[in-house]
């Protein structure tokens, strides 16, 4: 009979326990910190300790100095010390070398003030932590400001984990709590807290309303008092829906329209003179969802009329996720060479906020993936609005650098090297948020990569939209 392996005694550790039981023992080789780390909303800390095998056990911290805490840590528990002598000399111009100190304090002093608003540190920071001392008198304190203008300051793109913690944050903060939607690049320490992003949206914003209904006429009266009862303000009743589904088609379409133009009439004054004056209902969302699950030439009037409003209204209507219910009304919307000239217009039109651009940019690949034979059409619209930018630039900011980043991203996703020359132009003489699109080496580099369809849309189907109306 063959005997029993034994257990080697002297097995290598696994990272996990090695970061347990040893890291923090081990004495510090070099800690280094983002050179812009006091401004920064984020910034990067590396701690790297040396092993007796003279290898390095190297944790890097990604730390959300506004509101999140600890966003990520990353690391390796054997690395070689050429490998990040490499890793040094690829982010000299990004990170700078600190006392252990400093990077002590900041790391933990994100965690505490993070965990005053109730946010927890990223997952891997209950393993990578224990590359940290304890946090006790032996380490000098160093007194660190966390916040933006004394603020906690969420900035997030929409739909994500992080934007979906507005609420709870704005519930538990208050007036101590500002937001920022849509993805800012690492220097985003100097940018405006979301009152000021929104004060400076106001003044771009001029639009010449037209007369709204101010009685809509409805087919079918019951479907207003269905969308203004407080017990269905997040959701429809699934047997309400069915029932309007069921009826006939064009009196639905008609109705739903009609009551989303007198919404608009009734709030909008409102909401433009004093935002906290509007007591909240979810009509326009649920009807714009109904119009998208119908597939209704409506759907795309309405979200067409709804971008013209101001960043207060669609706010106070669709809060974070305006994308997700305006985007799908127009993409499920029938879409022609009629609707593709008033998106043509729309983007010629002065006085448009710059989140509703950015909206409306979302759902341009979408109508391509949909509808192949408009390509050529849409890339000419795209292609008139890019060469237009710079001009419009100097005419008075009408747009922020989000805006031509993710215009960038439309024409990725449309796979369009044809527009090349214009993205160049922009990025040579336009400021542009980078984070949203990449650089212009980048976007070269993945237009270069041949695709037949748009990359990367996201054509949310039926179900889906029935499960945000009804669960």
């Amino acid at each position: 009979m063959a005997k029993k392996k034994t257990k080697n005694q002297n097995a290598a550790l696994s990272p996990e326990r090695f970061l347990k039981e040893k890291a923090n023992k081990l004495p510090i080789y070099k800690c280094l910190i983002s050179k812009n780390y006091k401004d920064a909303g984020e910034a990067m800390v590396t701690i790297a300790r040396e092993r007796g095998n003279g290898k390095l056990c190297v944790a890097n911290f990604l730390i959300d100095a506004f509101c999140l805490g600890v966003k990520d840590v990353f690391g390796n528990v054997n690395l070689e010390k050429d490998q990040f002598r490499e890793y040094v000399e690829n982010n000299e111009d990004l990170l700078m070398e600190c006392d252990y100190a400093l990077a002590h304090n900041y790391i933990y002093g994100a965690v505490e003030f993070a965990g005053e608003a109730d946010i927890e540190p990223a997952a891997p920071y209950r393993t990578w932590k224990y590359i940290l001392d304890d946090d006790t008198d032996d380490v000098p304190y160093i007194d660190i400001e966390f916040g933006h203008k004394g603020k906690y300051l969420l900035v997030a793109d929409p739909g994500t984990k992080e934007a979906l913690l507005i609420p709870k944050l704005r519930e538990k903060l208050g007036d101590n709590f500002d937001y920022i939607l849509g993805e800012v690049n690492d220097s985003f320490g100097n940018m405006d807290s979301e009152e000021d992003y929104l004060e400076k949206e106001r003044r771009l914003f001029h639009y010449d309303y037209p007369e709204y209904p101010s009685d809509p006429k409805l087919n079918h009266p019951f479907i207003k008092d269905l969308m203004v009862d407080d017990d269905n303000f997040d959701y429809l009743p699934k047997n309400e829906v069915e029932k309007i589904l069921n009826l006939p088609t064009e009196e639905v379409e008609e109705d739903l329209l009609n009551l989303i133009l007198w919404e608009i009439g009734r709030t909008y004054p409102l909401i433009n003179e004093n935002p906290e004056s509007y007591q909240e209902d979810s009509l326009i969302l649920h009807s714009l969802l109904l119009l998208a699950i119908m597939e209704s030439k409506n759907g795309f009037k309405a979200g067409m009329e709804i971008l013209r409003q101001s960043a207060d209204f669609v706010d106070a209507h669709l809060h974070f996720e305006a994308s997700e219910y305006i985007v799908p009304a127009i993409v499920n919307s029938p879409i022609g060479k009629e609707q593709l000239e008033e998106i043509r217009t729309y983007l010629d039109e002065k006085g448009h906020v710059p989140s509703n651009l950015v909206i409306l940019s979302e759902a341009l690949p979408m109508i391509v993936a949909k509808h192949p034979e408009l390509r050529e059409d849409m890339l000419s619209i795209i292609k008139d609005f890019m060469k237009k930018m710079p001009e419009r630039l100097k005419e008075g900011n009408w747009y922020n650098p989000e805006v031509p980043g993710f215009f960038a991203c439309a024409i990725l996703d449309l796979n369009a090297s044809e527009l090349l020359p214009e993205i160049e132009e922009v990025f040579t003489t336009c400021e542009v948020d980078t984070s949203i699109s990449g650089d212009l080496d980048d976007i070269k580099e993945e237009l270069q990569i041949p695709h037949t369809q748009p990359d990367n849309v996201r054509l949310a189907s039926k179900e889906t939209l029935m499960k945000y109306l009804t669960e």
